[in-house]
Order: C-alpha cells, then sequence, then structure tokens
C-alpha cells in the first residue's frame, strides 16, 4: 500500500536587514508553518519536529497604543527552540520565548513565556504539566 504524500506552503520572512531564521540538522518541518522574523531572529535546533500550522514570530509587530500602532517601534524578542524539540500542530511560539531542549509543546498552545528543558507544556499561555525523564 502506498500513501501519498501531500505538499502545502512554508512562509519563512526575514522581513529586516539584521532579522534572520536559522534551522539546525535534521527538523522536520509540516504543512503551512509561519516563522516571521522582524526582530533579533529566530533560531531552531536540530532534530526538532515541528507540526502543521505552528506560527513563531520574534516581533509584536505594532505597538498596542493606538496613537503609534502603525508607525511605531513593536516590541522584538529572539526565540530560541533548543534540540530535540517537538511542537505539536496549531500551537504558536510567541517573541522573547526559549523553549529547552527535548522539550514538548502541546496541539494548539500559545507559548508567551519561557520552557525549561525535557518538559511537556500545553494551553493558552502553555503552562509545564511535567518532566521528561529518559527511559
Amino acid at each position: 500500500m502506498t500513501f501519498p504524500l501531500l505538499f502545502s506552503y512554508l512562509n519563512f520572512e526575514a522581513r529586516k536587514e539584521n532579522s534572520y531564521i536559522e534551522i539546525g540538522k535534521n527538523t522536520w518541518i509540516n504543512n503551512n508553518a509561519n516563522f516571521i522574523s522582524s526582530g533579533p531572529g529566530i533560531f531552531i535546533g536540530s532534530d526538532c519536529a515541528i507540526g502543521v500550522n505552528v506560527t513563531i514570530f520574534d516581533s509584536d509587530f505594532h505597538p498596542l497604543d493606538p496613537q503609534i500602532r502603525m508607525s511605531g517601534q513593536p516590541k522584538t524578542g529572539k526565540v530560541v527552540i533548543g534540540d530535540n524539540v517537538f511542537i505539536g500542530s496549531n500551537a504558536s511560539i510567541l517573541k522573547g520565548v526559549t523553549v529547552g531542549s527535548n522539550s514538548v509543546i502541546g496541539f494548539g498552545s500559545i507559548v508567551t513565556k519561557d520552557i525549561p528543558a525535557n518538559t511537556i507544556a500545553c494551553g493558552n499561555p502553555a503552562k509545564i504539566i511535567r518532566c521528561i525523564t529518559a527511559t
């Protein structure tokens, strides 16, 4: 039996001269990923598995203040995803977040704060639900 291989688009944007996206070796990124760097960059380690519709941003893109929303400087923060991280489908990783190596981010989670290595986090906002121990 054969299984069809589906293709879809991935959107990777480094919008400013000093912005960039770096992806380590053997990292798998599924359909409809959307990674946009308009700040100090997005760094994804090696051996990661990234699900469908995952979004990673290193910027708010617009300030909250309505007087300067379209012309002001947005808040930015480097995003770092460690090695061997599994990010479930429909998750969002926001500016300034570090996800430690070997961690798992649950389906549909919104990560607004750092997640330590070897943990499972999920929810909106994502919270640590348990530690991962080697078997």
